[in-house]
């Protein structure tokens, strides 16, 4: 099976993996590695413009998502939410 997926490594403020183009359905999203932050999981309303918050993590997480429209899906550390390490993420469809 063939996944779209976004992948990356961060280790510091304002970095992120993605975008990624997810269409409605379900979606897998996971954060590993060892860092103190907080990432966060963000969808933009307007093809990447602007970008709202969806959900944090400030620890290793899986989560299964849905998607109720198609959209761009981008996570990471916003300003000021990260302090050190690494922070591995993936998310995908």
């Amino acid at each position: 099976m063939s996944f779209e997926k976004a992948q990356a490594s961060l280790s510091g403020s304002n970095t992120w993996c993605g975008p990624l183009l997810l269409s409605p359905g379900g979606f897998d999203f996971f954060v590993w590695g060892d860092f103190v932050g907080t990432v966060t999981l963000q969808a933009s309303p307007n093809d990447g413009q602007d970008w709202v918050p969806v959900q944090t993590y400030s620890d290793a997480s899986v989560d299964l998502g849905q998607v109720s429209r198609e959209g761009l899906y981008r996570a990471g550390f916003a300003s000021g939410d990260y302090t050190s390490g690494t922070a591995n993420i993936q998310f995908r469809q």
